[in-house]
């Protein structure tokens, strides 16, 4: 397994693929980056979940179903390093969230910090400021907070 240069927390997944959200553009960039081998990039398994849920839920034009979001799950799954989380990551992304006194959905950002950091990976890209300043991944893995 390689050590991917990006790992794409759902947010930035959501708007690669959702055109009319905003930064849209900017998320594409980074699979088109690893589609053209400019980069390797890396998700946690939860992100297909995450990401399923979350394009399935979003009042989109065109919505989503759950036939066409299953394509993209995949087509997502084959483009990307998929790190399958272990109990530990589970462990640490939970004792994560008591270190920093965080509790609730915060969790699965957490989980994708702890993915991250398994993979020694370059950077965490996500566009959630709120919680992922709050737990900052560990070096090497450099959290980049996209532009909203």
């Amino acid at each position: 397994m390689s050590v991917p240069d990006v790992f794409l927390d759902t947010s930035v997944l959501v708007r690669a693929v959702i055109e009319d959200l905003p930064s849209h553009q900017e998320a594409r960039s980074y699979l088109e980056a690893v589609r053209d081998d400019r980069a390797r990039g890396a998700i946690a398994t939860h992100a297909l979940a995450e990401f399923f849920a979350t394009i399935t839920a979003l009042p989109s034009r065109p919505q989503h179903g759950p036939k066409e979001a299953a394509a993209l799950t995949d087509r997502i799954s084959d483009l990307l390093q998929i790190v399958d989380l272990r109990v530990e990551d589970y462990k640490n992304a939970i004792n994560r969230m008591v270190e920093h006194d965080l509790s609730s959905g915060a969790v699965y950002d957490a989980l994708h910090v702890a993915g991250a950091e398994r993979v020694d990976a370059a950077e965490l890209a996500t566009f959630n400021v709120r919680d992922f300043r709050r737990m900052s991944p560990k070096a090497p893995t450099q959290l980049v907070v996209l532009p909203p």
